[in-house]
């Protein structure tokens, strides 16, 4: 018994690996997320309508600094979920994620603050 559960793990560990590769690859290219550096030029504050327990929005106005999107400019939505040091400031630099809804319509990203 212990022969037999030692070669299927064997085999599991040799071959698992290339059956997950050979499968993500029948299926197409997964979209990945870009990351790039920004800069807070702008912020506007709102209630989160969403929530009950009146939570501040923040609409960020973002200059991109560097990748591919370098001096395009942004606005993302950032909820600091009522914790003062996570509220965004004029002059913050925040790391930013790009993310494509639909891979194949590629003005269809989507950017969010990935971190403060």
């Amino acid at each position: 018994m212990k022969k037999i559960l030692f070669i299927c793990s064997l085999f599991l560990l040799l071959f698992g690996s290339s059956l997950a590769k050979a499968s993500a690859q029948a299926s197409g290219t997964f979209p990945h997320d870009e990351f790039m550096l920004g800069n807070v030029l702008q912020i506007e504050e709102g209630t989160n309508k969403f929530s009950d327990l009146k939570s501040v929005i923040q609409t960020a106005h973002i200059s991109i600094s560097s990748g591919e999107d370098q001096n395009k400019k942004i606005v993302v939505q950032y909820d600091p979920q009522n914790i003062p040091d996570l509220k965004l400031h004029v002059g913050d630099s925040v790391v930013l994620g790009k993310t494509l809804d639909d891979p194949s319509n590629k003005n269809n990203s989507r950017y969010y603050i990935y971190e403060k």
